[in-house]
C-alpha cells in the first residue's frame, strides 16, 4: 500500500518517508530491496526522530501538512481508505 501510494501521489507534491527506527541499515535495505519499494527511506539510528516525534509503537503513520505540521497520526496499520482519505483532504486545503 504505501508503494502503491508513493507512486500516485509523489506527482501531486506528496512525499512518503520510510523511517527505520528498529532494523540495522543491511536489514532495512534488504526488506527494501525484497519489496521493490522504491519510496524514500531513512535510519534513525539514534533514536532522535522517535523521540522528537513520540512514537508510540511500529507501524505509525504521520500526515504533515505544507506548513510542516503534523495534521493527524495514526498509530498501528492504516488502511488503504484511511491514507487516501487523509492525503486528498490535505491536499484539497489551500496552503
Amino acid at each position: 500500500m504505501l508503494e502503491k501510494s508513493w507512486r500516485e501521489y509523489r506527482d501531486h507534491g506528496v512525499t512518503l518517508v520510510g523511517i527505520n527506527i528498529q532494523d540495522n541499515d543491511e536489514a532495512a535495505r534488504k526488506f527494501m530491496s525484497q519489496f521493490e519499494f522504491t519510496f524514500p527511506n531513512a535510519a534513525d539510528t539514534g533514536g532522535r526522530v522517535a523521540v522528537e516525534y513520540g512514537v508510540y509503537g511500529v507501524p505509525e503513520t504521520f500526515f504533515i501538512d505544507r506548513a510542516g505540521r503534523i495534521r493527524e497520526r495514526e498509530v498501528g496499520a492504516v488502511s488503504d481508505a484511511e491514507l487516501r482519505a487523509t492525503v486528498e483532504r490535505l491536499l484539497a486545503e489551500k496552503s
